[in-house]
């Protein structure tokens, strides 16, 4: 519910960017929606090890969180974003871009998913 009284129900697990053939796969455990201690999950797998590096941005294209790490071909990793920035800091309500990004050797691959923040 936010603050207006609005109520809305929670969608199921949104899957996009399955790339069986390619490197990268990424599918979201939980809505795309950060609500109060509930985060939104994304899992990732590879097909060759990896360096993934996740960003979410502001619409403004102001870098608001940033991680990087490594992955292995045949493992599913997850990595959670609970709207807060790279101090820690809650971010405001609102819509913000989270850009996904695998590269192993010379070859990459990236997917782009709009995220939102509603507390």
């Amino acid at each position: 519910m936010d603050k207006a009284g609005n109520k809305s129900k929670l969608s199921k697990t949104l899957k996009f960017a399955h790339n069986p053939e390619g490197l990268l796969s990424v599918v979201f455990r939980s809505t795309h929606v950060v609500r109060r201690d509930s985060p939104i999950g994304i899992i990732y797998s590879v097909t060759q090890t990896a360096e993934i590096v996740i960003r979410v941005y502001n619409l403004n294209g102001e870098l608001v969180k940033e991680w990087k790490g490594n992955a292995s071909p045949g493992v599913a990793n997850e990595w959670k974003w609970y709207g807060k920035n790279m101090y820690e800091e809650e971010v405001n309500n609102g819509v913000y871009i989270c850009r996904i990004k695998a590269t192993s050797g010379e070859s990459s691959e990236s997917t782009t998913k709009l995220l939102a923040v509603l507390r």
